[in-house]
This record gives C-alpha cells, structure tokens and sequence, in this order.
C-alpha cells in the first residue's frame, strides 16, 4: 500500500530507506550506479583471479647463499691457572660439594602445620 492509498501525504523529502524500498527491480536494473558498480565488481573479481592464480603445486626452492670458507682460530696454549694443584683441588672440591648437596634430602617431616579441628557451622 502506498501512502496515498491509505491517506496520507507524501513526504516532502523522503529518506534513502523510502526511496529504495520505491524502486522497483526494473528500475534498478536500469540505474547507471548500478550497472556501474556491477561492472566495477565484475572488473575486480576478474583482475583478483589473474593477479592470484593460486599457489604452486610444486614447493619453490629456496636459494641459499654459498658458504664463505673459515678458518679456525689458532690454538692458544692454556693458562698457568689451568696447570696449578691449587685450583685444581678447589675445583674437586667444589665438584665433591656439589654432589653432597644435591644428595641430602632437604624435607623436614617434623614441620608439617597442626591440625586445626574447628568446629564451625555456617547456618
């Protein structure tokens, strides 16, 4: 129905929702914006589907550069600390230690938290 039909007066200035709902399929198909923008649409999906073909069934090698040639740095004589029975018996030591504290058991079975037997209710 439309609005002379019921009774009323036409809108001075009707919205962009009464006028496209006032078109008709016809109309619209003879509009300009649309069949430009069908066009420009048609345009688009074609160019997106040549531009992008798709992935490559086969994987691309990847190029890798040559590897330059190195030359291992020369061997240096060790330290006189190295040598020395000082440090020597201070890094057994050290080693001994090391194994004595990873070996002693650190729990304390007298330290567990009392049992706290309260008699509460929430009713």
């Amino acid at each position: 129905m439309t609005q002379e039909e019921v009774g009323e007066e036409p809108i001075a200035n009707p919205g962009l929702i009464t006028r496209i709902k006032a078109l008709t399929w016809p109309q619209i198909r003879r509009s300009p914006y649309f069949l430009g923008s069908l066009l420009g649409l048609l345009v688009l999906s074609l160019s997106w589907i040549l531009w992008y073909p798709g992935r490559s069934p086969f994987p691309q090698p990847t190029l890798l550069p040559t590897p330059l040639p190195t030359v291992p740095p020369p061997a240096r004589s060790p330290s006189p600390w190295a040598t020395d029975s000082a440090i020597l018996l201070t890094q057994s030591a050290l080693a001994s230690l090391s194994v004595q504290i990873d070996q002693t058991d650190m729990a304390e079975t007298d330290l567990a938290p009392p049992l706290l037997d309260l008699n509460v209710s929430f009713e």
